[in-house]
């Protein structure tokens, strides 16, 4: 008797699903536009008071993705409302990764604080505003369901890589010469850089299309372009792209050498950082 109204209890508390991931994400695409108003301004009031509302998002992240995991072991049948479960649990926790990044801007704001001006953080806008636009779109892949503009954020994040590893070098050529930073400020500006790219790479991860979606009766199939394969963890470039002697081409087969390249510097100027 006592199992039967437990299980009663369960069904009842699995008429709504939580999704923390809308109203979460609001606060932190606002975190992020207030944080580009701190940095190009180097506006140290506002950065304190954005630390403060990093930590709050921080925290809030981290209970959406435990509501999300607790709901997860009452045990709900159906693989679709699992599947949601583990994506919100997987998205909130990504959006506090950005926060945490933000938190990190601000931090370093205040050590730059009277020794750069404001003309020598413009170097760092177009790749702050890429970053923002990419994070953009990946939230409305989410919640339009659009795969093309889930794609569109990986080519996003591409040309931020670009960006970055050229600025990267920049900053630190002009450190360790000593020509305009001395270390304590090169350091606080290839923080806030590095900053700007992981907030670009956690939104391309948050527009990955789902890797394997459960359907009843239909098994397993593969959503979208750039997907993992199961059990490699490896990204898959051009899915859906003909296999070799189908008589068609095969666009996106290959990342070009531009991009290859690119990656090689951002992974030469990240070993630098550390």
């Amino acid at each position: 008797m006592a199992d039967e109204q437990r299980r009663k209890e369960m069904e009842m508390n699995h008429d709504e699903i939580p999704d923390f991931f809308p109203s979460l994400s609001r606060r932190v695409i606002e975190l992020v536009s207030r944080a580009r108003e701190a940095l190009f301004h180097l506006d140290v009031p506002l950065a304190m008071r954005l630390m403060a509302e990093c930590s709050s998002v921080t925290a809030e992240s981290r209970k959406a993705e435990a509501a999300c995991n607790a709901s997860l072991l009452v045990g709900i049948s159906s693989a679709e409302e699992r599947l949601h479960l583990v994506r919100c649990a997987q998205r909130c926790s990504r959006l506090g990764r950005v926060a945490h990044q933000v938190m990190q801007m601000m931090q370093n704001i205040q050590e730059l604080d009277g020794q750069v001006t404001e003309d020598e953080m413009v170097a760092f806008r177009p790749l702050f505003l890429l970053a923002e636009v990419e994070l953009r779109d990946a939230v409305l892949s989410i919640l339009r369901d659009d795969e093309q503009l889930a794609y569109g954020v990986r080519r996003k994040d591409e040309e931020l890589d670009s960006l970055y590893a050229a600025e990267m070098k920049r900053i630190f050529h002009h450190t360790s010469t000593a020509m305009f930073y001395n270390f304590q400020t090169g350091m606080s500006l290839l923080f806030i850089l590095r900053a700007i790219e992981r907030i670009g790479d956690h939104a391309a991860q948050l527009a990955v299309p789902s890797f394997y979606l459960l359907r009843e009766g239909s098994g397993r199939r593969q959503e979208g372009c750039g997907v993992l394969r199961e059990g490699n963890g490896r990204r898959q470039e051009g899915c859906g792209a003909p296999r070799a002697g189908s008589g068609t081409s095969q666009e996106g087969s290959g990342a070009p050498q531009a991009q290859s390249h690119a990656s090689d510097e951002k992974r030469a100027a990240n070993r630098v950082l550390l």
